[in-house]
């Protein structure tokens, strides 16, 4: 495995996107207009990764391990007109669209309840279209949120469907979660496993939009915790995702997303495992993060050797400019990981 550098992928923060909280005055999709960009403001990236999502493994997806089983599968390239076209696509409006756009900009829970029970008596009249766009909706709201409270109301929202489905339609409800979960999983591991062509660690840092690309996909590490701890997935869902971020955390990042998925999924995440199943993950995460910090001084050698015209890494190195950015320690982020599963994994097993 590559040595883990102990900077991020990026030195520049992500600009502000809007979509805050209980802004009234945000996009006119409500508007007599009858058509919508569901994308607008999307990262490009996100949004063919969710058209194109990535696949778990057989192996993957029944091991109850920590041990990553690789697979190296032919991946098709992504082009920058299948980006462009996808982030400009205008759809009609469905019409339980109004439901959704209010609802997650709501920050109150009736708004939820509400919304969502008419949503899902909607569900009747859907086309087969109508309940793959209202997945794709909603990992796309999350992965824009600028604050925590936007993404936690999103998982909120999407936790009231759900269970509206469950209680008046259980068949959409079994439909729902499956493709929310395939396409969630899906597009979160085309964003961090380097195999994928447009994965974060293969996209050119000077690229355009980059900077939200990485914010985008940690808030899908955010995101599926939420809907772990809100009860609409669980770990064995979400396990290859976290299984794949220990295996090839080749940047700071990959720890980070670790850190938002069990401090967003608190106990749930733990809640159906063992303590042999805490004790193997910290044994892998433990085989990643000892490594990275003996490492430090042979990365910043190699960092000043790149520097000098060499470079043949898969994972490009750092700007120049990486030191504008506040620096965070492999140590730093592990010592909170151990922290976070001491405390949800007593919580959840008392």
């Amino acid at each position: 495995m590559p040595a883990l550098p102990n900077l991020p992928f990026l030195s520049i923060p992500p600009k502000p996107r809007g979509w805050i909280l209980g802004n009234k005055a945000e996009d006119p999709a409500l508007g007599p207009v009858n058509l919508f960009k569901p994308y607008d403001g999307v990262p490009g990236q996100i949004v063919y990764n969710m058209k194109t999502p990535g696949r778990v493994s057989y192996a993957n997806s029944t091991s109850k391990s920590w041990a990553y089983d690789e697979v190296l599968e032919p991946i098709s390239e992504a082009h920058d007109e299948s980006l462009k076209a996808y982030a400009d696509q205008v759809l009609e409006k469905p019409a339980w669209y109004t439901h959704f756009h209010i609802a997650v900009r709501s920050d109150q829970d009736k708004d939820y309840h509400s919304r969502a029970e008419k949503i899902v008596q909607s569900a009747p009249k859907w086309s087969l279209s109508d309940l793959s766009l209202l997945v794709h909706l909603f990992i796309a709201r999350a992965a824009v949120c600028d604050e925590e409270d936007s993404l936690l109301a999103v998982a909120s929202f999407v936790h009231h469907v759900a269970y509206g489905f469950q209680e008046k339609m259980p068949s959409y409800f079994n439909k729902f979660v499956a493709q929310l979960e395939r396409v969630l999983t899906g597009t979160f591991l085309a964003c961090w496993d380097q195999k994928y062509e447009r994965s974060l660690a293969r996209v050119p840092y000077v690229e355009h939009q980059t900077e939200d690309y990485l914010a985008s996909s940690l808030n899908l590490a955010k995101f599926m915790g939420a809907l772990v701890e809100n009860g609409v997935l669980n770990q064995a869902n979400i396990k290859p995702c976290v299984r794949l971020l220990i295996h090839q955390a080749t940047h700071t990042e990959y720890l980070k997303a670790i850190r938002y998925i069990l401090l967003f999924a608190q106990q749930e995440f733990w809640t159906t495992g063992s303590d042999d199943d805490v004790a193997g993950f910290l044994r892998a995460l433990d085989e990643v993060a000892s490594p990275a910090e003996e490492s430090k001084v042979s990365v910043q050698a190699q960092e000043l050797h790149d520097d000098e015209g060499d470079d043949t890494s898969m994972v490009t190195s750092l700007s120049s400019e990486s030191g504008s950015m506040e620096p965070v320690t492999v140590t730093e982020i592990y010592k909170d990981i151990v922290d976070l599963v001491d405390c949800y994994s007593q919580a959840a097993s008392s």
